[in-house]
């Protein structure tokens, strides 16, 4: 285990990006408390740099339970904006598994349990999604629980640390942490979802098909206003539908997977509240209170476990519309292709019976035009005896080789292409 452990460092310190930030960048952190005769108290902070790690270090709060996290922000491409000494500092206080670096650093979705060790480091936990990542840790004997939130996009501190509050009373357990999360995350993901059904439900009555069709047949230009732009061709419009279709269905699909994730981190719960806890027999005990706070925790996972299995169900079903509906789209589209191929080919039929007619006429005054000009030449003379100039000959030396000239150019020219085309194919194979 101390090899994966030193792995994972030598990878983080190795593949992590950290931004530097001012003395004055502001960090956002909660300290949730419990003390028994006054119940659990809830203080939001704002901290400046140097305020950061004595904050996360501090101790001195004379509580029976404590539950302390600090968001650090994540830009796009994964580095973290804080410095790295900062951070280093705060995974030394928190005495995480160093395993769970790894996840960090190649922003590793899923939830994960690392043990620790009897001496230095704390068992941690981890649950990352593509907004957001937590990591916490525990100590059993001070009833302590550290974390870390790195919010990958805004709003995610907030909103988590909201759901924390209503559990305050039970921070003896560090798996409030895993109550908290799916429910915040099936609250998030119940809004994406709602805006992909009704997405289907759009597309659907407006092509005539599945249960919101309202009988409508499938004419072009008529989701517009849906699709976000004017006019446009047939074609277009339902390839935009088909990108529309597909993106509800990777939603559906990373709901799902979201999904799993919350189940397991329920399961953490269910399979801590079955293990027996020494010390659970003394009413003020803090192995007691951990226990009581399992069974307290445990309690709402069934009720979780409820709507999570009735979101899974009805993803399934949106998953199976938006798959025969992406069907439906391919068949307009290749039928709409087709039509498309039709009226080129009438297009070009029309351009055919055009160039006919052109060079119907061009061979009706082609003989009487070239006849015209050549007589009109000065070196024929008609109104003499002798109507051929003695140097009509010169007429014939240059019209002749002039002719045979453009002709060479233009076959010299068509070789050379097809010639230049062959060798190029070649090259490239």
């Amino acid at each position: 285990m101390d090899g994966v452990r030193a792995i994972s460092q030598s990878i983080f310190d190795d593949a992590q990006k950290f931004n530097k930030v001012g003395p004055n960048h502001r960090f956002e952190g909660i300290l949730v408390s419990y003390e028994n005769a006054k119940g659990s108290t809830v203080k939001r902070n704002t901290l400046v740099g140097p305020e950061l790690l004595p904050w996360v270090e501090s101790s001195d709060i004379v509580a029976d339970a404590k539950l302390q996290l600090v968001c650090v922000t994540s830009n796009s491409n994964n580095s973290l904006n804080v410095s790295h000494d900062m951070f280093s500092s705060m995974m030394r206080s928190l005495r995480v598994d160093t395993s769970v670096l790894l996840m960090i650093c190649h922003t590793k979705d899923g939830f994960h349990f690392f043990p620790g060790d009897s001496d230095s480091m704390l068992p941690t936990w981890f649950s990352g999604t593509p907004r957001y990542a937590v990591l916490w840790t525990f100590d059993a004997k001070l009833c302590i629980t550290k974390g870390i939130v790195i919010e990958r996009l805004g709003g995610v501190f907030k909103g988590l640390t909201g759901v924390v509050d209503k559990f305050a009373d039970y921070i003896h357990a560090p798996q409030v942490m895993c109550l908290s999360i799916p429910i915040y995350q099936m609250h998030l993901y119940e809004a994406k979802t709602e805006d992909a059904l009704n997405s289907l439900r759009v597309i659907e009555k407006s092509i005539g098909f599945g249960p919101q069709k309202g009988g409508n047949q499938w004419q072009g230009g008529q989701l517009n206003t849906f699709l976000g732009h004017g006019d446009t061709s047939t074609i277009d419009e339902t390839l935009a539908l088909s990108r529309k279709v597909h993106e509800v269905i990777s939603r559906i699909r990373n709901n799902d997977r979201l999904r799993q994730i919350s189940t397991r981190m329920l399961e953490d719960i269910l399979n801590a509240s079955r293990t027996t806890v020494d010390g659970c027999h003394e009413p003020e005990g803090k192995q007691h209170k951990h226990y009581h706070a399992l069974q307290k925790l445990s309690e709402a996972v069934s009720v979780l476990q409820q709507q999570i299995n009735a979101n899974a169900n009805y993803l399934g079903y949106m998953k199976y519309r938006a798959e025969n509906l992406s069907q439906v789209i391919v068949a307009l589209l290749t039928h709409e292709d087709a039509a498309a191929s039709i009226d080129l080919a009438a297009a070009s039929k029309k351009d055919t019976s055009s160039m006919k007619t052109i060079a119907i006429m061009t061979m009706l005054f082609l003989p009487a035009t070239f006849f015209a000009a050549l007589f009109s030449v000065p070196l024929l003379q008609w109104d003499h005896q002798v109507v051929v100039h003695n140097k009509f000959w010169v007429y014939w030396a240059f019209t002749l080789p002039s002719t045979a000239a453009v002709f060479a150019i233009w076959l010299a020219t068509t070789s050379a292409g097809n010639t230049f085309r062959a060798w190029k194919d070649t090259w490239k194979s």
